[in-house]
């Protein structure tokens, strides 16, 4: 049957059944024969082999196998190949009976690699068919102790059927978990540097089943160093199989991800799978923390990309943002190329409408606001505009406190010296954010909403957005935080000392006078800076007086509560207030209020004394004490007040004293009192002499005096 057409015609004679008749008892060289003329007849013949199943020759093969020498063993081997390459045959029961025989028959060390290549592929044939795997009851030193060895063969056909076969009976969880699977790690680790691709493949695809329990013995065999070099040389199936296994192992045992070069950990971040993506930011991540500096070799390594498309493709974002984030905290990283290429995807990440992970966009936020820590020449040359929207918009979600910060500062440090940045805010709806913030946000969010806008408006680049109700909005801010905590949000402050400095014609209108009254709460309550800062802003606006004498009359009357705070800051204040403080309160209206106490050795030339005092201030009527009868040393205690519309400067007090007699009235003496210093003392009290009068006896007469200054 050498000859094809000799072996179609006993195929016709139904020579099928009478050959496998012969394999029987322990006529091993009739086997041998007849096996060899079976073989000849199967091979490309379907009806054959399916005559030659029926006819029983699996179950015959399987009794004479534990006798059979090697070479016979090698003859049925072959013949069992062929066979099973029908899947009908394969999918039989007699199929199913041969795997624990062939497995055994794999133990023999004497058989060749072309018997052992056909015992191999005979077992694929049978356990490649569904289900068949999980329906035998095959044990696991049965199946694998054979397959161990073979991967050492100097056969590559071999090894890689026997790696092939490893993989798919390790597909069952009770076989990973053996110790006999930790055997084969370090042989399939060996094949990974073989030159054949297939064998390779097929060495990945066990590997990963091995890995899953035995990461550890994958490690020991060197495994790190292959896989590495498969995930960076491999094209792209291979490579991505290799990134698999080497996650699974770096999950198991993170310290050894020191081992794996950083360019292999970047390009597992563009592995199909998510945990292998997830394995390597853990690992990157753990790099960076260690040692900060690394973050330039990431960058320079191409990670900010990959970062930026796991991004872009909503896979991983927690991790990939913080990862970002924190290269970019490396100021030579931020100086870079890569940075700059990095802003317009990071702000259509957070303008997506899918990106709906809240820490991720913190985190991306975050990384987006690092790159603006620092202003450079090459940051100027880049379209911020996307970068403007993408925070503003943030602001506007209010997703959280947090984000609204991270928005808020990126924001500032955008504006803070780029006019076109402070458009593309504003024309973004940057001002009514603002505003909203301002009015409901917790008293942080309303600091830094306060400092952006103040850097914003200072100069007039968005001046059609400096308007009266941004004033009264920030002051509503310091007037709900004087009447709920007693303290001043010194930020806010500052902001409106900032838009009033810049935009003059804000200081005329009615928001800034309706303002005083809270900036005269700042004044008392707050502390040093809140003190100043409202002091800088009444100082603002006297400077606009000499504009408007209606203005100036209905500011200075609000200001006049100040009077008290102002006398203070005066008499115990910082020095560099003290100029400011003094010129404001020489111009505010107050109440001067004259208390006569009380008079002592107030003698009349004759008879008992009835004293009583004319008190006069420059023009104005003058005020007369009660008459306090029968003493020499009368006491009024009685407090006269005169509204004034500028402080007494310049200004005498003159105190007369008269005795009321009965023929007629008497002087008691005369006092002329300088009050300048009433107005920055707040109250002065003294003991005066009257003049020229004295008694007879040579004694002083004196009278008692309080003077105050105050608000109206």
């Amino acid at each position: 049957m050498e000859d094809e057409h000799q072996a179609d015609v006993v195929a016709g004679c139904s020579a099928v059944a009478p050959l496998v008749s012969l394999l029987e008892g322990d006529r091993h060289g009739l086997h041998a024969a007849a096996s060899s003329a079976l073989f000849k007849l199967a091979r490309d013949r379907r009806q054959c082999k399916l005559d030659m199943a029926g006819a029983g020759v699996i179950e015959r093969i399987i009794a004479i196998f534990p006798s059979a020498p090697i070479a016979l063993c090698s003859l049925f081997a072959e013949l069992l190949r062929v066979l099973t390459n029908n899947s009908t045959v394969a999918k039989g029961a007699a199929a199913a009976r041969l795997v624990g025989p062939v497995f055994a028959m794999l133990r023999q060390a004497e058989l060749s690699p072309a018997a052992q290549t056909s015992a191999l592929q005979a077992l694929v044939n049978v356990l490649e068919k569904p289900g068949r795997l999980e329906a035998l009851e095959l044990a696991p030193c049965d199946a694998m102790e054979p397959l161990v060895p073979l991967l050492l063969s100097p056969s590559l056909v071999v090894a890689q059927l026997a790696a092939g076969l490893l993989a798919h009976v390790l597909s069952l969880e009770a076989f990973q978990s053996d110790g006999i699977t930790a055997a084969a790690a370090a042989p399939l680790v060996r094949l990974l540097g073989s030159e054949l691709e297939s064998l390779r493949t097929e060495a990945l695809k066990a590997l990963e089943l091995v890995s899953a329990c035995w990461p550890g013995a994958i490690v020991e065999a060197g495994g790190i160093d292959e896989l590495s070099r498969l995930v960076a040389t491999a094209p792209h199936p291979m490579w991505q199989m290799a990134a698999t296994v080497l996650a699974n192992v770096l999950r198991a045992h993170d310290k050894c991800a020191a081992q794996v070069p950083v360019p292999v950990l970047v390009r597992l971040l563009m592995a199909n799978t998510e945990p292998v993506q997830v394995v390597a930011l853990s690992a990157l991540l753990a790099l960076e923390r260690e040692d900060p500096s690394r973050g330039d070799e990431m960058a320079r390594m191409g990670v900010v990309d990959a970062l930026l498309e796991l991004l872009r493709c909503h896979q991983v974002e927690e991790a990939a943002a913080r990862l970002l984030e924190a290269i970019f905290n490396n100021a030579r990283v931020r100086d870079s190329q890569t940075a700059l290429r990095s802003i317009a995807p990071l702000a259509s990440y957070l303008l997506d409408p899918n990106s709906l992970d809240p820490n991720a966009k913190l985190l991306a936020a975050l990384a987006l606001g690092d790159l603006f820590q620092e202003t450079s020449v090459a940051l100027k040359t880049v379209d911020l505009t996307g970068a403007c929207r993408a925070l503003v918009a943030l602001m506007a979600e209010r997703a959280s406190e947090d984000l609204v910060m991270v928005a808020l500062c990126g924001l500032q440090n955008l504006v803070a010296s780029s006019r076109s940045n402070k458009r593309a805010v504003a024309d973004a709806g940057g001002f009514a954010v603002l505003v909203e913030l301002l009015t409901g946000g917790s008293a942080e969010v309303m600091s830094q909403a306060a400092n952006l806008v103040r850097l914003m408006l200072n100069n007039h680049t968005v001046q059609e957005y400096a308007t009266p109700e941004l004033v009264s909005a920030m002051t509503g801010v310091v007037e709900r935080e004087l009447w709920k905590t007693a303290s001043v949000n010194e930020e806010v402050l500052q902001a409106i000392e900032g838009l009033l400095a810049t935009f003059s014609r804000l200081r005329f209108s009615e928001c800034a006078t309706a303002a005083i009254p809270v900036l005269v709460g700042a004044m008392k309550v707050g502390s040093e800076v809140a003190q100043e800062t409202a002091l800088n802003v009444l100082w603002l606006l006297r400077q606009g007086w000499a504009q408007s004498k209606e203005m100036a009359r209905l500011q200075s009357i609000a200001m006049g509560d100040t009077i008290p705070v102002l006398q203070l800051m005066l008499r115990s204040g910082p020095i560099n207030l003290y100029e400011k403080a003094e010129t404001l309160l020489s111009v505010l209206p107050g109440s001067l209020s004259v208390c006569v106490k009380r008079g002592a050795n107030l003698k009349a030339s004759m008879g008992a004394t009835n004293a009583y005092c004319k008190v006069t201030l420059g023009d104005t009527p003058a005020k007369v004490t009660k008459v306090v009868s029968a003493t020499s040393d009368p006491e009024w205690k009685q407090t006269f007040t005169w509204p004034l519309d500028a402080p007494p400067r310049g200004q005498n007090l003159h105190i007369s004293c008269k005795n009321k007699g009965t023929i007629g009235t008497s002087s008691l003496g005369k006092a002329t009192i300088q009050i300048d210093r009433v107005v920055a003392l707040g109250m002065v009290s003294g003991t005066y002499v009257l003049q020229p009068e004295g008694n007879r006896d040579g004694t002083q007469r004196t009278i008692e005096v309080d003077f105050m200054w105050s608000n109206r």
